[in-house]
């Protein structure tokens, strides 16, 4: 069905035994059923007999059924031009599902995204026009969907639709958007039943929306109900922003033409593109003359929405654009009717003003104005309080009107300038330091964090310039958004300052974490987004409660400072404090942010289960005092604690959508959104699901890439643990490489002896050692092992995985006895760390076991392997792939020690779960097809074990496991081939390729080496 573009009501209100000389004329929605043939044939009876007898309602019907044809707002595919996509078509990595709506410019499709699997909206460019249609098509017209795309996508507000993506595919531009399945804001208004008070609140959200777009500098110009989705929980998206790039792309000697136009147009009102910019019904008057209309213009058309939602009607009645205007320059809107709230009429009124200058100085204060609920008996007061808002908002405006002066927000005049806590004097004292008490170090440490710091500081001040000159110099912002965002930056200030005083009192410790502190301060630009500074809590008006709070907020800096130089105990100590003082103070951001602190802390510490509690009490008070930012921190953070930590499974699962929740409600935060998916990503690996957690690694890797450069310590962190994801799924050689970049960028930032850089030094040696280079390896752990001891302590959590891979190491390289030692010391620490039953525990239980099983003691391994065994499953659930491959242990073990059968048994079982986990061309799948292969060899079944060992082969031609595993599989397959008389040239030729494999293996693989020799030389 089109939809009504006559500027006439859209409710009906004929009455069928109505009089010629009484009788309302038809409206635009029943003239637009009547073309269409939508409505029913009571319906169209009346409608018949009223065009008998009026005969403006006739030259009405006739004029839009002209315009419905020439330049309809929605154009029925057999007119539009556009290829229709039937659904199952791939763009790219997307695939159609279905058409979700038509336009003027686009059509609509859902769509599913195949790479992050959701559903998404694609919207595609008509390529061409029915005749007379506008000039915009072919490149001006892809053009302007890019520039649509561009416009939106600086946009992360609630209240706007998220761009996800940009594309060209065989031809087609298309822009893949949120997928938002509910009305528009129109018929969402029409429900039968809805609340004026309802109405209002949306509408107040959408403002925000367009007030966030203003901010960025971006205006609309097409707000209308129909752009404005609603999604799940009555929430407003404000989509189609196209048109914000389109009045400046028509060339300044045709807008005298399209100026000229207007006065003829007395036909459709809604968007002619090429002639006006924008739907004429909702229209400010500057914009219906031809002007390109500025944010003052989207308030105009807000106002025409939101008296429509209210009413059913708009607010100006006329049937063409001429007749509109001469309505506006009249300035008499009917905001006295009775659906209209009273505390609604005054704002809209004063928004729907034919002069620029006498609407509201910017969306933010129409928004104030709008907040204050007409239906309580506080609304007198509140009146009061937002007329002194808007009043001073309007001040600034007028300030940036009346002349720009660039020295108000320079040096000394800036508002909220303070001295920055960084000089050449505070870095003299910090290089001091270091060189007292860790002189070894301070040639590499001081040059990074005087660049990190150095940075920060210009950082602060060209924000605290920039965050300025948008009120008063430029009128962008209003005063109010202005102080929240100079709020946020003395938060960052009080950081730099924190760390500073914590760098001067650096000891040992904290200037090998220094770099890595230094370069980990939360960003400057966090204080850049005007959506995000307006939904923060400002600090109070108290002058001895601001005092309070402002010393609570220096301390927690002081904290975190702390913690990011590694003094996690006394970081600790002061964050309980600070908690206690919070409570006392009474104001719940600052409760929520001691706690956030405080959770942090606990778990570094040590203390994840309590952890947990403080961070869920965090997230209490940050939803009570509307703190969404801190709510996000910790729901990120209990993803880490729930799932990595404590394997409480279900509730990190419920962390993570409560998570994504509250990252959306500010708008969207790169930042938490990397730390969100990275810690999603970690715990994913720990189940056993490296394909996924692989999958979300590298998502938050491309965030930190675009946010910090390739070059960041974060985004070395990053690659650290994607390498070591894909090496669990099997990709050693893009595990070694992801290796050695995480590498190369982490001693760049941080310095060759950061405790960083022993993980990602032990990170690399297991990829090279699943490799099968176990000789490249060793020096990587080793190297590990010295940094993470002199960094940390030889007793430190850190330093047991390190250990365990040391042992690892040594035993593969023929060494196994000289590996005992390290993992001895790796299984205490863990113990002592985490408890007797932990997942730590149980890995280094099964590298015993297989150190163990490299020396014949059969015994021995099986005992460890069996602990590792009952660990994991306790632990980490019978399907989990480590119980899996502790199964494959047990299952050599077995056959080692002459138990084929109870083999075989294991070696099936492990399959089972491995197959399930990480699919059946996984190298480790290949492993248990070996297992069972040999076991049926062991019992003289050899053609029952080909099956099984050829299909290993097929595994290790497109997924190679280790030189080691390689070298089994040919062996068994050698005596199976030969003693089932299958092929007993290739069984010879395999028996020696294994021979001469184990022989380069070393030492560590002697007995297997004896073993095909002597095969070879028996057969």
């Amino acid at each position: 069905m089109i939809r009504p573009v006559l500027d006439r009501p859209i409710r009906e209100r004929d009455r069928d035994d109505a009089s010629p000389a009484t009788e309302a004329c038809l409206d635009d929605a029943t003239l637009a059923a009547h073309l269409d043939a939508s409505c029913d044939e009571v319906t169209r009876a009346r409608i018949d007999r009223h065009l008998d007898r009026c005969p403006r309602c006739r030259e009405l019907v006739a004029e839009f059924a002209r315009a419905f044809l020439s330049d309809s707002d929605e154009l029925p595919p057999s007119a539009s031009g556009t290829r229709m996509l039937e659904p199952g078509t791939r763009l790219g990595r997307y695939v159609v599902l279905s058409a979700a709506g038509s336009g003027a410019m686009g059509v609509v499709y859902a769509a599913h995204d195949t790479e992050l699997d959701r559903k998404v909206a694609l919207k595609l460019l008509r390529t061409e026009r029915a005749p007379g249609a506008g000039s915009h098509e072919g490149p001006n017209a892809t053009a302007r969907l890019l520039d649509e795309a561009r416009v939106m996508a600086k946009l992360a507000h609630p209240n706007v639709i998220a761009v996800h993506d940009v594309q060209l595919v065989d031809g087609l531009p298309f822009v893949a958007m949120e997928l938002v399945e509910g009305p528009t804001l129109r018929d969402w208004c029409l429900a039968p039943n809805r609340r004026a008070r309802d109405v209002l609140r949306v509408f107040r959200e959408a403002g925000e929306g367009l007030a966030a777009a203003h901010a960025l500098g971006i205006v609309h110009r097409d707000f209308k109900p129909d752009n404005v989705l609603m999604g799940q929980g009555d929430r407003p998206r404000i989509t189609d922003f196209g048109l914000s790039g389109v009045a400046e792309s028509i060339p300044v000697g045709e807008r005298a033409r399209v100026a000229s136009l207007t006065a003829a147009l007395d036909a459709p009102l809604h968007t002619r593109t090429g002639v006006l910019v924008g739907t004429p019904a909702y229209m400010a008057p500057e914009q219906l003359e031809g002007g390109m209309g500025d944010a003052r213009s989207d308030q105009f058309a807000f106002a025409v929405s939101l008296f429509e939602g209210l009413t059913g009607t708009r607010p100006f009645a006329a049937r063409g654009a001429r007749e509109l205007l001469e309505r506006i320059r009249e300035g008499k809107p009917d905001v006295s009717a009775a659906h209209v709230p009273l505390g609604a009429r005054r704002v809209l009124a004063r928004a729907l003003s034919p002069s620029p200058d006498a609407r509201y100085p910017s969306m933010d204060a129409l928004v104030v104005a709008l907040a204050r609920d007409p239906y309580t008996r506080f609304a007198r007061a509140g009146a009061a309080a937002g007329a002194a808002v808007v009043l001073a908002v309007g001040a600034a405006a007028a300030y940036a009107r009346l002349g720009p002066h660039p020295q108000v927000c320079g040096g000394d005049s800036s508002p909220r300038d303070h001295s920055i806590p960084w000089s050449e004097s505070e870095g003299r004292a910090v290089n001091a330091r270091f060189r007292e008490v860790a002189p070894a170090l301070a040639d590499e440490a001081w040059p990074r964090v005087k660049t990190s710091l150095d940075g920060y500081a210009e950082s602060l001040r060209e924000a605290r310039v920039a965050t300025c000159e948008a009120t008063r110099v430029q009128g962008r912002q209003s005063e109010r958004t202005m102080e929240l965002r100079m709020q946020c930056l003395d938060r960052r200030q009080e950081e730099l300052a924190a760390m500073t005083r914590v760098l001067t009192e650096a000891d040992v410790a904290s200037v090998r974490r220094s770099t890595s502190a230094a370069s980990a301060m939360t960003p400057v630009t966090a204080c850049s987004d005007p959506a995000a500074a307006l939904s923060s809590t400002p600090i109070p008006e108290d002058p001895r409660a601001r005092e309070q709070v402002a010393q609570l907020r220096l301390d927690l800096a002081r904290a975190a400072a702390l913690e990011r130089a590694g003094k996690y105990r006394e970081g600790l100590e002061l964050a309980r404090a600070i908690t206690v003082r919070a409570d006392g103070a009474g104001f719940g951001p600052a409760r929520a942010e001691a706690r956030l602190r405080q959770g942090i802390l606990e778990d570094l510490a040590g203390g994840s289960k309590v952890a947990r509690q403080v961070l869920l009490d965090a997230v209490f008070d940050a939803e009570a005092s509307r703190q969404d930012e801190v709510a996000a921190e910790a729901w990120v953070a209990l993803v880490f604690v729930n799932g990595n930590q404590l394997e409480l499974h279900t509730e990190a699962e419920q962390s993570e959508v409560r998570a994504r929740a509250a990252i959306a409600r500010l708008g969207g935060s790169p930042r938490l959104e990397a730390r969100l998916r990275f810690n999603v990503g970690r715990w994913l690996v720990m189940r056993g699901r490296f394909a996924e957690g692989a999958a979300k690694l590298r998502e938050s890797l491309a965030l930190r890439e675009s946010m910090l450069g390739r070059d960041h310590a974060d985004v070395a962190e990053a690659l650290s643990e994607l390498s070591a994801a894909v090496r669990e799924r099997g990709d050693t050689a893009e595990a070694i490489a992801l290796g050695e970049r995480a590498l190369s960028v982490r001693e760049a930032a941080l310095g060759s002896k950061h405790p960083d850089v022993a993980i990602t030094l032990s990170t690399l040696g297991v990829a090279l050692a699943r490799a099968g280079k176990h000789e490249a390896a060793l020096p990587n752990f080793l190297r590990a092992l010295a940094i993470a001891e002199e960094s940390l302590g030889a007793s430190h959590p850190e330093v047991a995985p390190i250990l365990n891979n040391v042992g690892l190491a040594y035993a593969r390289t023929g060494r196994a006895a000289e590996g005992i030692a390290p993992l001895a010391r790796a299984l205490a620490i863990n113990i002592a760390a985490w408890g007797p039953e932990d997942s730590e525990v149980a890995s280094v239980e099964s590298n015993l076991g297989y150190v163990y099983r490299l020396m014949g003691r059969w015994a021995d391994a099986r005992t460890h392997i069996e602990r590792g065994i009952a660990i994991r499953e306790k632990a980490q659930g019978k399907e989990h792939p480590f119980v899996g491959r502790g199964l494959s242990s047990l299952g050599w073990v077995a056959l080692a020690e002459g138990k084929p059968d109870e083999a075989r048994a294991d070696f099936e079982r492990a399959l089972g779960i491995l197959q399930k986990a990480n699919g059946r061309e996984h190298p480790d799948v290949g492993t248990q097809l070996v297992g069972i292969g040999a076991t049926l060899v062991a019992t003289k079944k050899p053609a029952a074990a080909l099956p099984f060992l050829q299909r290993a082969m097929a595994i290790y031609a497109s997924k190679p496991p280790s030189a080691e595993k390689l070298a089994e599989a040919k062996l068994t397959l050698a005596k199976a081939l030969w003693d089932a008389n299958a092929d007993r040239a290739r069984a010879r030729a395999l028996g020696q390729e294994a021979a001469r494999d184990y022989a380069s293996l070393g030492a560590f693989t002697e007995r297997e080496r004896q073993d095909a020799d002597r095969w070879v030389a028996a057969h």
